[in-house]
């Protein structure tokens, strides 16, 4: 904390500097295009709050996701396990994440505020791969492999169908020297 103190606040400010329509930012509406064209789920209701944060690289998300049948907390870990370019820890960072491929995995969790919702958390090297597209892809194994509805056959989707998703997405960057910020695109 020592050495925070000693930097200019400016560089430790979470910060909104996209296009502004008065309902949402243009990052937030374009996770929930993105979301919802890589599920293939047109009408999927997403909410999406998306901010800058001060460190050099990474994204992490807060994901919240609901589903039309039950899904434990202990079933969700285990297929997050599993699963390719996935790596589970208990508190996700992106000083963790930065320069490796895999997209950490925490903090998963049930979600109280409905019947049957997952509560998780996710970092990644934005640079290696984009935060949306990591949350689309641990949803889908989610989905794809719940305890009713196991794997899809091949060539056709699977009865289980995620009903929300709520995230809370950091793109994190760090401003450059002199101010200027750098645009990375996952």
């Amino acid at each position: 904390m020592a050495a925070l103190r000693l930097e200019s606040p400016e560089e430790h400010n979470l910060v909104t500097d996209w296009s502004f329509d008065g309902v949402e930012f243009d990052e937030e509406a374009k996770l929930r295009d993105e979301t919802r064209k890589i599920m293939e789920l047109a009408e999927l209701p997403i909410s999406a709050t998306c901010v800058r944060v001060p460190v050099p690289v990474g994204h992490c998300e807060a994901v919240w996701a609901e589903f039309e049948r039950p899904l434990s907390v202990e079933d969700a870990t285990a297929l997050l396990a599993r699963a390719p370019s996935v790596q589970l820890t208990d508190s996700p960072t992106p000083r963790d994440a930065a320069g490796i491929d895999e997209v950490l995995v925490g903090r998963i969790r049930r979600d109280p505020t409905v019947e049957h919702g997952i509560a998780l958390y996710l970092a990644s090297d934005n640079l290696r791969k984009g935060a949306a597209l990591n949350a689309i892809q641990i949803l889908e194994l989610i989905v794809e492999h719940s305890l009713r509805g196991g794997p899809s056959p091949p060539g056709r989707k699977s009865h289980t169908r995620m009903t929300r998703m709520t995230t809370v997405t950091d793109q994190m960057q760090r401003p450059r020297a002199g101010g200027d910020r750098q645009a990375r695109s996952s």
